[in-house]
């Protein structure tokens, strides 16, 4: 499997962000109830565990989970894995240089059913958690790295095109079976679109070979995913060995 770019990951000092000095979007009478030393241990907590991908997705590591659902480690390593009944199911661990992570949305997932089941203080702690996470998903360093991400997928389409084509000894479409004779006939279209799947948007075999028209036809009628692209082909009977072939893991 070849992806283009090596991995990289940046953490919120890596790009300027420092909660200390930004504000929180939660109500002041809220946290004047809140103890200084505790929201400074959140604060720290959210400096180490979060990191981004080059794509912008945040993930958080597991082992200051405790801290940002106001738990202890035991009970913490539980909700994550296993959900919390009647409210959120468990969510996947991702192993990134050695440490595990979650996805910013598993971990929201997981404060917002915290948020219901708590009670007293460690309510107010958790809502401003929340808070907290939001600022920092919607920061603007951390949409300019999105920007960057859909820049560099645009100017690297054609090197996903020359990859793949030289890889699978691509000479038809994958779609009609049709030949080509230059690769100028043809595009990448992704499967699992850059807006879906991300951290695979540069992945050459999250995509396919296809004639340009259906790229153009696949865009119009927004097709962003496996399951899309598939129903397209078999309702336009074209070919689905491609689908066979893909690895949606």
């Amino acid at each position: 499997m070849t992806n283009l770019p090596s991995t990289q990951v940046y953490t919120l000092s890596d790009l300027n962000i420092n909660l200390n000095n930004t504000t929180i979007n939660l109500s002041k009478f809220i946290i004047e109830k809140l103890y200084s030393k505790t929201l400074n241990g959140i604060i720290s907590a959210f400096h180490n565990s979060i990191i981004l991908n080059t794509n912008g997705a945040v993930y958080l590591n597991v082992a200051y989970l405790h801290t940002l659902l106001r738990t202890n480690p035991g009970a913490a390593s539980t909700i994550w894995q296993d959900g919390i009944s009647g409210y959120v199911s468990g969510v996947d661990g991702k192993e990134i240089f050695g440490n595990l992570y979650i996805s910013g949305p598993d971990f929201i997932g997981l404060v917002d059913a915290r948020i219901q089941t708590a009670i007293g203080i460690s309510k107010l702690y958790l809502q401003y958690i929340q808070a907290a996470y939001y600022t920092i998903s919607s920061h603007q360093h951390i949409a300019d790295v999105r920007t960057a991400f859909i820049d560099t997928i645009g100017k690297m389409r054609s090197e996903l095109k020359r990859l793949r084509i030289l890889e699978k000894n691509i000479s038809k479409c994958e779609f009609s079976d049709i030949a080509f004779n230059n690769n100028s006939q043809v595009d990448f279209a992704h499967i699992n679109s850059v807006v879906t799947d991300p951290e695979n948007a540069l992945n050459v075999n999250n995509g396919v070979i296809i004639l340009k028209k259906y790229h153009s036809e696949l865009t119009k009628k927004h097709i962003q995913d496996f399951s899309g692209m598939y129903q397209y082909c078999l309702s336009n009977k074209l070919s689905i060995v491609w689908a066979e072939e893909f690895d949606q893991e």
